[in-house]
C-alpha cells in the first residue's frame, strides 16, 4: 500500500492511495505451481488480508500441512516438568456391612470431613502442549469415625465407637486434557493410591467411661488393617497456568481386616491445586 504522490494515472485517478496486493498473484502462482489450487483455495487467497493468520493458513494448504501438524512442529517447547501443591476438603465414607457382629449390635455407616494437603510433580509428554502428562502426588488427609447409639444386644447399654485416621498414599497418575488452552486446561486423570493408615485414639465400648469388663478395645476389636490400594479417578479445571480446582474419588478401601468390628470406606476430595511454573 502506498500514496501515489507523483500523480500518474492509476486506473484513472490521481494522487490516491493504492494497494497492490502482489502476495496474491504470488500465492496463486505457487498454488498452480504445486499442484493444489481449488475453488476452496482460490476463495482464501482473494479474501486473504496481509496478515500473519491468513498467509500460514494458505502456506499450509500449498505445502500440506495441518494446522495440528504445524502447531505440534511450531510450539514453544518448556520445561519438561513442573512442581506443584495442594489442599482440599477429605470425606470420607465409613461403610459396615449388614452381615457384621458391629451392624447387628447397632453399628451403623458415617461419613467424617477432614483436612487434605498434597504435593507432587507433573512430567509432559511434549513440554509445548502440556496435553498429556504423568504426574507422581504423594497427599495426607485426616478423617474421624465417631458413632454413638444403643447396642441392641447385650447388656443393652449406650455404645460408642470411634478413632481417628490419617492416612499418607502415594499414587502415579495418567491426565489427560479434553480441553486445552495456554490459560484454561480441562482434564481427566487415573491412577492407583498406595495407602499407609495409622489409627489412633480408637475406643469401643460404654458411653459412660472408664468401661466395665464390657469394654472391647482391650481384645484389639478393631483390627485395623494398615495398608491397602484403590483406584484413583479426577477431573480439575487449570486456570491462568498457576491455579487449578479438582474434585477426586478413590475406590473402596479396607478400614479393618474383619472380625467383630467389619469396615470399608471411599474417599472423595474437592481442592485447589497450585502449579509452579
Amino acid at each position: 500500500m502506498y500514496y501515489n504522490y507523483s500523480g500518474n494515472d492509476v486506473n484513472g485517478q490521481k494522487g490516491v492511495t493504492v494497494n497492490e496486493n502482489t502476495y496474491m498473484k504470488q500465492l496463486f502462482a505457487l498454488a498452480n505451481k504445486y499442484g493444489v489450487e481449488d475453488n476452496n483455495l482460490q476463495w482464501d487467497i482473494e479474501h486473504a488480508g496481509y496478515n500473519k493468520d491468513d498467509l500460514l493458513k494458505i502456506v499450509r494448504k500449498i505445502n500440506h500441512i495441518s494446522k495440528e501438524e504445524y502447531e505440534k512442529e511450531n510450539a514453544v517447547k518448556g520445561p519438561a516438568f513442573n512442581l506443584f501443591v495442594g489442599a482440599g476438603l477429605n470425606i470420607n465414607n465409613f461403610s459396615t456391612p449388614a452381615s457384621s457382629s458391629f451392624y447387628a449390635g447397632g453399628g451403623r455407616s458415617q461419613t467424617s470431613y477432614g483436612p487434605a494437603a498434597s504435593f507432587g510433580i507433573n512430567v509432559f509428554a511434549n513440554p509445548g502442549t502440556r496435553q498429556l502428562q504423568f504426574r507422581l502426588e504423594a497427599s495426607v488427609a485426616k478423617s474421624k469415625y465417631n458413632f454413638l447409639y444403643n447396642l441392641k444386644v447385650s447388656p443393652y447399654i449406650p455404645f460408642r465407637a470411634s478413632f481417628d485416621e490419617l492416612s499418607i498414599s502415594v499414587a502415579p497418575q495418567i491426565i489427560y486434557n479434553f480441553y486445552n488452552t495456554e490459560n484454561l486446561k480441562i482434564y481427566g486423570d487415573v491412577g492407583i493410591a498406595f495407602c499407609i493408615d495409622n489409627f489412633s485414639n480408637s475406643y469401643l465400648g460404654s458411653q459412660s467411661q472408664p468401661n466395665s469388663a464390657w469394654d472391647m478395645e482391650a481384645n484389639d476389636s478393631y483390627a485395623f488393617r494398615k495398608t491397602d490400594d484403590g483406584f484413583l479417578l479426577k477431573l480439575g479445571v487449570q486456570v491462568h497456568k498457576n491455579w487449578g480446582i479438582y474434585f477426586q474419588y478413590l475406590t473402596g478401601l479396607a478400614v479393618t481386616s474383619g472380625g467383630y468390628f467389619q469396615m470399608n470406606s471411599t474417599c472423595e476430595q474437592i481442592g485447589l491445586n497450585y502449579f509452579f511454573r
